[in-house]
């Protein structure tokens, strides 16, 4: 049924295109339909950009906490994670170089809007929202 909702919405609005609000949970079953995403939550924006942002700029860098804190230093970071000496920062930014001692990898748009969900701020740049931690805006 889902399925179908989502094929009617998109062929609604390549007729008669428009902005269409949509509120789900199931954010992986969206991504085909968006071009543009928006968090909201508890009535604040909390990011707004294009999903092509998101699938460009979001990922997690995974190693050794040193390795892992030096390339990722001067970066948006919206999230850590540790276990023991191996780390995982969740960054918002242009990704760094590969360093055979960490591994990069893309956040699925759920995985990005889980960060997001720990916010402490509201940061505006043109038309742009993002608050993730400690994200700034860069364009």
């Amino acid at each position: 049924m889902r399925v179908e909702f989502y094929d009617m919405l998109t062929k609604s609005f390549q007729k008669h295109p428009r902005i269409i609000i949509v509120s789900t949970h199931i954010i992986e079953e969206i991504v085909k339909t968006i071009q543009k995403l928006i968090i909201i939550d508890k009535g604040s924006i909390r990011f707004f950009d294009t999903l092509q942002s998101v699938e460009t700029k979001a990922y997690r860098v995974s190693g050794l906490q040193k390795d892992v804190e030096a390339a990722t230093r001067t970066l948006n970071i919206i999230g850590h994670d540790a276990v023991g000496g191996l780390v995982t920062n969740y960054i918002f930014d242009t990704p760094p170089e590969q360093a055979a001692s960490s591994e990069i990898h893309p956040l699925s748009l759920q995985d990005f809007f889980y960060r997001c969900l720990d916010i402490r701020e509201v940061q505006q740049n043109d038309s742009y929202f993002y608050d993730c931690k400690a994200l700034t805006c860069k364009q």
